[in-house]
């Protein structure tokens, strides 16, 4: 088989049931093609899943948690279930452009050591141009922490496998950056060991959020993304994982100034968004450029005393520019 659609699913059980009935129409054999559902314990619509469930078709594999076990491991099981040789990952508020499928299985069917694809959405990668990068720093230059959105993204499962999923979600248990962002993680792991293709095939259109599906992790996990602790958190889970990495030190130290860049403005964000006092951003800001410092430190990357100070003006130089932009642009800081 060549390729699963993998829908994690939770309280949209209707527009999930309205996706699952279109793939189903679509063209393709079981030999070809599967379909793949897990449904995170939702507490909605449970007349609509039950009705996916007892669909019978050969290409669809249904899934249903007991209770809500969060998104990473809802994400994770759907990835575990899927047979084909890729897994293309969609949320079930999105669709896919049926015209444009047998483009992406044409491109599937002729790789080679490619280990994961980003395909062009209509809304948030609305503008991505094919782009080819090897595996290592350049996969990395052109894709890490760049995917925030999960829908589109496939991966090649035989470097993707149960047994990396199982190590990461022992590992990152309670790694904030992890239990939000699964995907990102992955791939960060699948850059340095295999080829990335951004494509230019128009294949997810995506649908409107729901406000009521802010949750769907559990409560121990969840996080308010509007909340400087939870997102230095982030940051931090981030930055574990890249000490974990079998990388080199120049791709280490990429992936800090990344991660760093992001965070820095992830606290501007957060402070545009709650409109809080200037003192507590500030605050935040200085807490984030004291974490940054700390990171370069435990990294284990072969800086000399020097080098380390430089680092140290450069966290400090891109903090006064989100500082400088809060006073610029967004009327803040008195």
């Amino acid at each position: 088989m060549l390729l699963s659609i993998c829908i994690p699913s939770y309280n949209r059980g209707e527009r999930a049931r309205e996706l699952v009935n279109d793939l189903l129409k679509l063209p393709y054999d079981e030999n070809q093609i599967e379909f793949v559902i897990s449904n995170n314990g939702s507490t909605k619509y449970a007349d609509a899943y039950s009705e996916i469930s007892k669909i019978d078709d050969n290409r669809l594999c249904y899934h249903q948690f007991e209770e809500n076990v969060g998104f990473m491991k809802n994400l994770n099981q759907v990835i575990r279930m899927s047979r084909g040789q890729y897994c293309l990952i969609i949320s079930d508020e999105d669709c896919i452009d049926e015209s444009q499928l047998g483009k992406v299985l044409d491109i599937l069917r002729s790789l080679v050591g490619v280990s994961f694809i980003k395909t062009k959405t209509s809304l948030f990668y609305a503008d991505s141009e094919y782009l080819y990068a090897g595996k290592g720093h350049e996969a990395l230059e052109t894709f890490y922490m760049a995917g925030n959105y999960v829908s589109g993204i496939i991966y090649n499962r035989s470097i993707l496998t149960d047994e990396i999923i199982n190590r990461y979600e022992e590992v990152y248990m309670d790694n904030q950056g992890y239990l939000n962002y699964p995907h990102m993680f992955y791939d960060a792991y699948m850059a340095l060991h295999g080829d990335f293709i951004q494509s230019d095939v128009l294949l997810i259109i995506e649908g409107k959020s729901e406000d009521d599906l802010q949750n769907n992790i559990t409560e121990k996990q969840a996080i308010n993304y509007n909340n400087y602790d939870n997102r230095i958190a982030q940051m931090n889970g981030f930055l574990d994982q890249v000490m974990d990495l079998d990388a080199g030190a120049g791709d280490k130290f990429y992936m800090f100034c990344k991660v760093c860049n992001k965070y820095l403005y992830m606290i501007l964000l957060v402070h545009d968004s709650i409109r809080d006092n200037d003192e507590s951003f500030l605050s935040a800001l200085d807490r984030i450029r004291q974490e940054l410092k700390r990171w370069i430190r435990i990294l284990q990357l072969p800086l000399t005393r020097e080098e380390i100070e430089s680092v140290d003006e450069y966290v400090d130089d891109e903090a006064a520019k989100i500082e400088q932009y809060a006073y610029s642009y967004m009327g803040h800081i008195n």
